[in-house]
């Protein structure tokens, strides 16, 4: 028989010494930064819920947006696209329309949201009778804006839209 090697540890059953290595898990650490994540959520929270608010505008449908200037509701619609009636030279052409409707009285936000189908059915109407000469010179958008008024009011009460206002007009 051979004897043990000098340089071999010795492999016995023993109990482990006092000067055993010590293995570190991340458990501790991983509680740690959960308590520390859910204590800066909190108070974030809290922080946020007890900021004062500003006065909120009433709550339409996602196709109606409402701005307050002045002492007057604006009333954003999404933008329309029609084909414009074949002007004098027979050329077809299409409009990109962005109104806004102008009214002073809250209830009229309610009604636009609930006719909302009508109004825009009443303005696609009228806007595909127009040419593109309809939109040319102050006085031609000028009877167009009064015309645009006329049918929402036709559809709302009489004079519920003071103004309405041509955000944006691309004609091609």
């Amino acid at each position: 028989m051979t004897a043990p090697a000098q340089n071999m540890p010795d492999v016995s059953c023993a109990m482990p010494t006092a000067g055993r290595e010590r293995v570190r898990t991340p458990g501790k650490h991983l509680v740690l930064f959960a308590v520390a994540a859910t204590l800066i959520l909190s108070l974030s929270t809290s922080y946020l819920s007890d900021r004062p608010r500003k006065p909120s505008l009433p709550k339409t449908d996602r196709d109606l947006s409402v701005q307050m200037s002045d002492g007057a509701f604006n009333l954003m619609l999404e933008p329309f696209l029609v084909d414009l009636s074949p002007g004098l030279d027979g050329r077809l052409a299409f409009a990109k329309v962005s109104l806004t409707l102008v009214t002073k009285q809250e209830a009229t936000i309610d009604q636009v949201a609930e006719q909302q189908d009508l109004v825009r059915e009443r303005l696609l109407l009228l806007l595909r009778a127009l040419t593109p000469s309809d939109f040319q010179g102050d006085e031609a958008m000028a009877r167009v804006k009064r015309e645009l008024r006329h049918r929402v009011n036709f559809v709302l009460d009489e004079d519920s839209i003071s103004e309405v206002i041509i955000r944006d007009l691309v004609i091609q």
